[in-house]
């Protein structure tokens, strides 16, 4: 008998390694998968939402810092510019005075140059020598102007236009008597020259302004009388004048001298009927009067 040898199977044992736990991922129910499904657009959206804000934030502080820049360059320029141009201003002017200089000494040197030439013409006559006056007058050399034009009113005395020259000289140096007497002849000569007229009409008003000056100021000082003469010889000499019949009055009645106030308030009212404060003054007086008349009563 045969004897088979058996061999056993030996089997290397299995290493019993922990099992790999795999997630098993549930399956979404379709409500909500539909729900996720809208979840999902929303917080997108505000994503987007988010990131559009936080740019505008920073373009708009971008903005207002180089607003401030802008502004703060702005203010340094106005700064700078004022005094820019100050300085622009004090050149131009300084340049402006010295051409002006120049031109009135190259003005000056010309005119006394033609005065020398008219005095040298010989034989002198009124034409030359009130173009010699005419120079000097011109570079308010008033005192030979007067000097030159009285040499030819002599020479011309029928000259209308020489008195008229004398007139304004007068006037220039304020002697306006002198002035008044000389235009006053050159209208004599020819009534038809305007400019005396209208020089002469300006010197009259300077003169009446200049006696009621005189009278107001001794009037401030109550010297009455003073004032009363001041202005007595005013209307000698202009006795078609409203003002100084009114401050006459003011005088009489600061003297308590109320007939002859009224006397005066009537003739202002009569020469200038718009002349308001002449009324009121009447008014003023004509109360007072009665105020008197009742308290003798």
């Amino acid at each position: 008998m045969t004897l088979y040898r058996v061999q056993k199977r030996w089997r290397q044992p299995k290493l019993l390694w922990p099992k790999k736990q795999t997630t098993k991922t549930q399956k979404k129910t379709p409500e909500v998968q539909k729900q996720t499904e809208k979840t999902q657009p929303i917080e997108q959206q505000k994503k987007v939402v988010q990131k559009q804000a936080d740019q505008a934030t920073q373009k708009q502080a971008d903005q207002t810092t180089q607003k401030q820049a802008t502004q703060t360059k702005k203010e340094t320029v106005a700064q700078k510019q004022p005094q820019k141009n100050s300085q622009n201003n004090k050149n131009i002017n300084k340049e402006t005075s010295q051409k002006k200089t120049m031109a009135s000494q190259i003005k000056n040197t010309e005119l006394e140059a033609n005065a020398q030439k008219y005095l040298a013409m010989k034989p002198q006559t009124a034409q030359t020598l009130t173009a010699a006056a005419n120079c000097f007058k011109q570079l308010n050399n008033h005192a030979n102007a007067l000097k030159y034009y009285t040499q030819a009113r002599k020479l011309d005395p029928t000259n209308s236009d020489i008195y008229y020259n004398l007139g304004l000289t007068y006037l220039e140096i304020n002697k306006l008597e002198e002035a008044k007497t000389n235009l006053t002849k050159s209208i004599n000569l020819d009534d038809k020259n305007l400019k005396a007229r209208n020089l002469l009409a300006f010197v009259n008003q300077k003169i009446i302004t200049q006696i009621l000056n005189n009278a107001y100021e001794q009037y401030e000082n109550k010297e009455y009388v003073k004032a009363f003469e001041i202005l007595d010889e005013g209307i000698k000499e202009y006795p078609k004048i409203a003002q100084l019949y009114y401050y006459r009055a003011i005088i009489y009645a600061a003297m308590n001298r109320n007939a002859a106030s009224i006397i005066d308030l009537q003739k202002a009212t009569e020469l200038s009927p718009g002349h308001y404060m002449a009324y009121y003054q009447l008014g003023k007086i004509y109360e007072k009067i009665k105020d008197e008349r009742s308290a003798l009563v």
